[in-house]
């Protein structure tokens, strides 16, 4: 997805394999933003970023590396937080 455009909006969007998030994907790549669709099957999310190269980047998403993520994202800052001096 490389663009120089810093005024267009950049959407980052989950569960574009189907339904919703597929139809919105579609719809806000046709209106000229630019977006990141992702799903736990890249194959099945190329069709709706192909026809944009230079506006749309299709990823590989998983539930559970987000959640691994966000909780080890908590425990740092927890530990960081058990870290400081007392005020």
């Amino acid at each position: 997805m490389p663009s120089s455009d810093t005024q267009t909006p950049v959407w980052f969007i989950t569960g574009c394999s189907t339904g919703l998030g597929r139809a919105l994907a579609e719809r806000v790549l046709s209106h000229g933003h630019r977006c990141v669709v992702t799903a736990r099957d890249v194959a099945q999310i190329q069709p709706v970023a192909a026809p944009y190269p230079d506006r749309a980047l299709a990823l590989y998403s998983s539930g559970y590396y987000y959640e691994a993520r966000r909780k080890g994202l908590l425990g740092q800052l927890r530990t960081a937080r058990s870290e400081e001096p007392p005020q």
